[in-house]
């Protein structure tokens, strides 16, 4: 009985040690790894809304790239009958100074349509805009609506929705 009670002592002795040494091991090569961590700031780049039934709704982020991988996939707008879709751009931190918007296939190879808007409205941080959708879309086809905006501060934001 005295035995295994010594090998149990030993070996508890031997995990702590073991334990303790890793540890000490980690800190010291945390401390000479030297890197420095810095917070970065928020974005700070708008928001797209579709306006449907007096609400916005599917909300779109902006990107600095355009680019199919940005395209979310989780909603669907539906298109009014009159094909004049209404968005609203949230948090424009500085005046815009062009707008447009392509429509394409979902796959993303086929353009459909592509429309520079001479028309939009601006107030403070918000902007309302008409999409005039031209007829070459196809009944129970899905598309890709990207909007595209440039401000004053930035050259292009994009607003992509499948």
């Amino acid at each position: 009985m005295k035995k295994n009670l010594k090998k149990i002592l030993i070996l508890l002795i031997l995990f702590v040690l073991a334990v303790a040494g890793y540890f000490t091991w980690s800190w010291m090569q945390l401390r000479e790894d030297g890197a420095v961590y810095t917070s970065i700031e928020d974005a700070n780049l708008p928001v797209a809304y579709v306006n449907i039934l007096g609400r916005r709704m599917n909300e779109l982020d902006g990107f600095v790239e355009d680019s199919q991988k940005a395209a979310g996939r989780g909603d669907l707008t539906l298109l009014p009958a009159d094909r004049k879709l209404s968005v609203t751009i949230d948090k424009l931190d500085s005046q815009i100074t062009g707008m447009q918007y392509e429509i394409r296939s979902l796959d993303g190879e086929r353009l459909v349509e592509r429309t520079t808007l001479d028309h939009w409205e601006q107030s403070g941080e918000e902007v309302s805009a008409e999409l005039p959708i031209q007829n070459l879309l196809t009944e129970e086809s899905e598309y890709r609506l990207t909007i595209a905006i440039t401000t004053e501060k930035h050259p292009a934001i994009y607003f992509t929705r499948a």
